[in-house]
């Protein structure tokens, strides 16, 4: 490092003083400090500790100015040459060059340039610094590169846009080796002028190969900024050049669209029209882009009058084009696509009415969403859901009050998803309609629609619905609507109480109540589950008390599973079990009791069966135990084995008594036991 340091010196002498005598010299203190920290970092690998490049990085950016970091800079220019530090450090230094040198630093990054583990490094610092004096020293040292030095150096000059470098790029673009040919004409495109134009125009009669491939989009580059700057001249010469060369069909296509980027607006119009109508996809897409980066809305519409005529692509394109600026203007040419005999065509506008579409595009889709299927019957439906602008909820709403039933039914589904809370009236009025579908789909939306107002309504029509065929619908949209609604099963509780000489309203009510699971209703439901005169109405509450997820139900459950008949009292047993196998939170010695009292109850195989099911979900010795009891039992016996099988699983360290239950059925199942948990293997 001190040789390094005394090369530092020399370099700095040789850099400064011949520009001034009176060039200030690095403070010592400066110097020193970075001094300190480049020693640090001599050593830096790759996954080893950063923090000799993290306080480089944090002296050199806590340098008061450029000045500053300017008399610094020759000496991080030496160490990024120093070979007696890391490969990662110097790596290192050229990035931190990359950010704060100057051009007074290129000699050295262009001597690295050739370097096959620091050139990359070496490019990206010289490109970073956007310095047009480096730009200079890079094109003075082109002739002396060679290799891959020479390409980086291309590249680097291509990058700056140094059209000083226009004639000695040129003369590369026609050497022998294609790859450094190829670059330099990439560069010329890059600089974009009229004599890099002209170098290429030149070039493109012996362009082969590689060079070929890469003259194409340089040309391109070429035009363009030769548009965008106004250069008539050699934009003309440059699409003269492509269209004699015959180039390929992409590129002509998109220097046409580039002579229409500078066009007046009706020119462009007219010229967007005939690419898009063009038998060439290159000259479509052409077309298509320039009618969306070109045209105004008043000159698109005109291009759309011929949508009809054009082909499919260019229909599609328009379309997605007239959806993403939601030009309602257009919903009339749109709505008229979606009967095309095209099914990408049909798609493309049913999508896109969903943000151009009008009040008038409401039948049009529910018409596709009726008479589609599959995706475009999606697309319709999700266009319905979407479509927005003034008059289109009206619209939906006369469709879905009179029309012909399926698009009634479209419409009143569309209503629902769009939370159209305004049309519970008339979706109340559809649900009693003599047609079964839209009654159903109005029956449906009513759980998504009906608020705090509707619900006295909504527990009426569930008690003495239209049609009784409805009844279970009814219930089911009253229990989604309940859920949201505040104080529902306080009120559906107050219907119960008053629906005694209503068998079937009662019945249905209590089938409500089931939905709701709210603690307000556990005294009627327990009143209806202890009724002794009616089978119904105290299997209806017994159903309804097992969906409970509460332990307020299990008090009524438990007192049916004891005292009414078979059905019922087999209804609240299994009731119960379910109950408190899914009652959260519930502790395991609680959860045992429970099923414990159950299970005096249970005369049925299929009850046990269910109870055992549910015991084996308790990792407790006295879930062993109530399973263990059910060994004697023919019915469950091989049921009982199963659950005294995962629950020991799942003890992980039975006792002596567990163990002898389990050498039990080992010996009476004549298999041995695991010998790893004393468990006999699963039946």
């Amino acid at each position: 490092m001190k040789q390094a340091a005394i090369r530092w010196l020399v370099y700095a002498a040789a850099i400064l003083l011949p520009a001034s005598c009176t060039t200030p010299r690095p403070d010592p203190a400066a110097a020193a400090g970075l001094e300190t920290r480049l020693q640090a970092l001599s050593g830096f690998e790759y996954g080893g500790d950063r923090a000799p490049a993290e306080a480089l990085t944090a002296y050199v950016s806590g340098l008061e100015s450029d000045r500053e970091r300017g008399m610094l800079e020759p000496r991080l220019a030496a160490f990024a040459e120093d070979e007696t530090a890391t490969r990662a450090a110097r790596r290192h230094v050229i990035e931190t060059l990359g950010r704060v040198g100057t051009a007074q630093s290129a000699p050295v990054l262009i001597r690295l340039l050739g370097d096959p583990d620091l050139g990359d490094d070496a490019s990206m610092a010289l490109q970073r610094m956007a310095d047009p004096r480096a730009a200079a020293r890079v094109r003075a040292a082109l002739p002396s590169t060679v290799g891959m030095a020479r390409e980086r150096a291309i590249h680097i000059l291509g990058v700056y846009g140094d059209r000083k470098a226009v004639a000695a790029l040129a003369r590369d673009a026609r050497s022998d080796d294609a790859r450094l040919a190829a670059a330099a004409v990439t560069a010329l495109g890059r600089i974009a002028g009229p004599e890099a134009a002209a170098a290429l125009i030149d070039l493109l009669p012996d362009a082969e190969g590689e060079v070929r491939l890469a003259i194409w989009p340089a040309l391109l580059a070429c035009r363009h900024a030769a548009v965008r700057e106004g250069a008539d001249d050699t934009a003309l010469a440059v699409a003269a050049a492509l269209e004699s060369a015959s180039a390929p069909a992409h590129v002509l296509a998109a220097s046409r669209a580039m002579t229409l980027e500078s066009a007046p607006p009706s020119a462009a119009a007219d010229g967007a029209a005939k690419l898009l109508a063009s038998d060439d996809p290159n000259d479509r897409a052409a077309g298509a882009e320039v009618a969306r980066r070109r045209l105004d809305d008043a000159r698109l519409l005109s291009v759309c009058s011929s949508l009809p005529d054009l082909p499919v692509p260019s229909q599609v394109a328009l379309l997605g084009i007239l959806e993403d600026r939601g030009l309602r203007d257009a919903a009339p040419i749109i709505a008229e696509r979606i009967s095309s005999a095209d099914e990408t065509v049909r798609h493309a506008a049913i999508r896109a009415l969903a943000r151009a579409g009008s009040e008038a595009s409401v039948i049009p889709l529910a018409r596709a969403a009726a008479a589609e299927s599959g995706d475009l019957q999606r697309a319709a439906r999700q266009s319905l859901r979407r479509i927005s602008g003034p008059g289109v909820d009206e619209a939906l709403l006369e469709l879905a009050r009179q029309g012909e039933p399926a698009l009634r039914l479209e419409c009143l589904s569309a209503i629902g998803d769009r939370g159209q809370s305004d049309a519970v009236p008339i979706v109340i009025a559809a649900a009693g309609d003599p047609d079964s579908t839209v009654r159903r789909a109005a029956i449906r939306q009513l759980g998504s629609l009906a608020g705090q107002a509707d619900w006295p309504r909504m527990l009426k029509l569930v008690q003495t619905p239209p049609y009784a065929e409805d009844r279970s619908a009814w219930i089911a949209a009253a229990g989604e609507a309940g859920m949201r609604i505040p104080g529902s099963g306080a009120s559906a509780a107050a219907a119960l109480a008053g629906a005694d000489d209503d068998l079937e309203g009662r019945v249905s009510l209590l089938a409500l109540a089931g939905r709701l699971g709210d603690d307000n209703l556990i005294p009627e439901l327990s009143r209806a589950a202890a009724d002794a005169q009616n089978e119904d109405v105290r299997n209806a509450a017994l159903r309804a008390l097992g969906n409970w997820s509460s332990e307020a139900a299990l008090p009524a459950l438990l007192e049916a599973a004891s005292q009414t008949d078979e059905s019922s009292r087999r209804l609240a047993a299994r009731g119960a079990i379910q109950l408190v196998r899914r009652a959260d939170p519930m502790g395991d010695d609680q959860r045992i009791e429970y099923y414990r009292g159950i299970a005096s109850h249970l005369e049925h195989p299929d009850d046990r069966r269910l109870l055992l099911a549910a015991v084996a979900d308790v990792n407790h010795p006295e879930a062993f135990a109530l399973a263990a009891e059910f060994l004697d039992d023919g019915e469950v016996r091989a049921e009982a084995e199963v659950a005294l099988q995962r629950i020991a699983a799942g003890i992980q360290s039975p006792d002596e008594s567990m163990r002898a239950v389990l050498q039990r059925i080992a010996a009476e199942s004549g298999t041995s036991p695991d010998p790893a948990t004393d468990t006999p293997p699963a039946p």
